[in-house]
Order: structure tokens, then sequence, then C-alpha cells
């Protein structure tokens, strides 16, 4: 079998005149550095630095070009990211270190390295990437092991917007203890809590005789619009006089339907959903009174 074929890293990591240790990732890339720079960012390599030079042989020490030679049990994107951030200036290089898998492992290797520095811009990055929207609960278990309270709270804030079941699974889970889950779970719990008995939905959601929705008056209703209808009656402030009013059918599956999701994802938009609002209006379309444009104004008003 033959041997792994070593590499140059590419700028601002190849050869250089003023490099003065050489870092060979696990695939193989070597990394040409400056122990200052690494000094300076790193106390793990500051200290490596400040110990005297081991008594061996020339056999013994790994040595390229005459540079010493460190082998690292990571690979070599983690590596070049790391330096990136060690180095001044070296940033720019970062443009594409916006996958979270990248973030991890760098931060990962800023942790074995205690290159300290580096945790505030890969933090920021984690807030960048589309796994903060489409995969908030992975997020969260990253934040968490690397005790990025910020990021915790706002991608808990995240996971409000779809139901647990619909939760990817992602490696990162392990990172997450049953309590911070049961404490995550609980807090989803509180905000729907919240949200369903809040005056302003049941406001919109159950009539409450001040409103002069179609779907709660009983005048020109075709019969099957008010067949599985819930009857109430109030008295009018003004005339002070009993009038009855109802719920429509379609109505009251769309408001339960309604409440249901929001109990799943306790968030404001998931009230803007479309397929529900459409299926309402659709059933609406049996009745004459409630196939109109006002009532269908209406309904699209109370989003």
């Amino acid at each position: 079998m033959e041997p792994d074929v070593i590499r140059d890293a590419d700028s601002p990591f190849g050869p250089s005149a003023r490099a003065d240790i050489i870092l060979r990732s696990s695939d193989k890339v070597d990394f040409y550095a400056l122990k200052a720079f690494l000094s300076y960012s790193s106390s793990f390599f500051d200290d490596m630095f400040s110990l005297p030079s081991p008594e061996s042989s020339s056999d013994d020490q790994l040595s390229k070009g005459g540079l010493p030679v460190i082998e690292m049990q990571e690979k070599s994107r983690p590596i070049r990211f790391l330096l990136c951030l060690c180095y001044p200036n070296s940033h720019l290089y970062l443009d594409d270190i916006l996958e979270i898998d990248d973030i991890v492992q760098t931060m990962f290797a800023a942790e074995k390295y205690a290159a300290d520095a580096t945790g505030t811009y890969l933090c920021k990055k984690l807030t960048q990437c589309p796994e903060m929207i489409q995969n908030p609960l992975r997020v969260f278990a990253i934040a968490f092991r690397f005790g990025w309270d910020d990021i915790c709270r706002q991608a808990a804030k995240n996971t409000l917007s779809k139901a647990p079941d619909f939760w990817p699974f992602s490696n990162e889970l392990v990172y997450v203890t049953g309590v911070e889950m049961y404490r995550l779970s609980q807090y989803r719990k509180k905000c729907a809590e919240r949200l369903i008995t809040s005056d302003k939905l049941r406001q919109l959601l159950f009539d409450d005789g001040r409103k002069n929705y179609i779907w709660w008056g009983r005048e020109n209703h075709h019969w099957e619009c008010g067949q599985t209808v819930s009857i109430n009656a109030f008295v009018d402030a003004n005339t002070h006089l009993v009038v009855q009013r109802f719920n429509a059918g379609w109505w009251e599956q769309y408001r339960d339907g309604l409440l249901h999701r929001l109990k799943a994802c306790p968030r404001g938009t998931t009230a803007l959903d479309d397929k529900l609002l459409n299926n309402a209006i659709q059933k609406s379309k049996s009745c004459p009174a409630c196939n109109t444009l006002q009532c269908q104004s209406d309904l699209y008003n109370l989003r």
C-alpha cells in the first residue's frame, strides 16, 4: 500500500522563508506557520515552544526543509480555519466557514489548543448558519456544548416554528443532557399556553358579541352552514334584547385546527399558514352568506 502523499497548504500557509514551524494535519497537509503568532493566540503552543528541545538524534526529530514538523490529530480544514483566526488579517480567508461542521470542528481544536480568543468569531458565525432557522435544535445542542448562552436562547426561540415531530436528528444532540431537553420542552409548553390564552388571540377567535364577522351571524346563511354549530346568546348592550349567534361549522374547524397547530408551533407565523386558511375559505363557499368577498377579506385580516 502506497504511503499517503504529503502536500503543502495553500496561501497564506504555504512554504515561506519566514516560517519556523510546520503543522501537519491528519490528512497529510503541511501548514507553514510562525511560532510567534501561535504563541500569542494559544497558551498551549506558548507552553510547548517555551519548553527546551529534547535531546535526541536527528533521526528521531521529524522535520522538513530544516523546519520541525508537529503532527496534528485534526484534519486540514479545522487547522486552516484555526490558523486564520490566530494570524492577523488572515480572517479574510474565512469566507467559506459558514458550514456548521467547520465551526464545530474548529471550535473543538480551539478548545484543545487553548486558543480562547477564537470563540467569539466562531460564535458569531454560528448565528449566521442556515441551520439557525432550518435546524435550531442542532444549533441549540452545539451552543450548549460550548457555553454560548445567548445562542442557546435564540435557538430555543427558533424551535417554536416547528413541531417536535419535524425536528431532524443530528449527532450533536449527544451534547445535550436530559435536563436541558426537559427545560426546552417546558419552555415551549409555556410559550404555547401564553399564546393560546392571550386576550388578543381569544378576541380574534372567539365570539364575544362585539364583532360583526359573517361566520358569527345567523342572517342569510344556508342551513348547512349552521348544521354543526355552537349556539350562544347574549344581551345586546344597546337594545337590551337577547341576540342569538352561532359559529359556522367551517369556522369551528378552522379555529380548532389553528389552535392545535399553535400548541405544536407556538409562534405568530403559524397563523400565516395559507393551507389552513384556504381550506376554511373553500368550505365556506357552500354558504351564500359566507361566500362573499367581505367574508374572505375578514378572514385574511385576522392574520
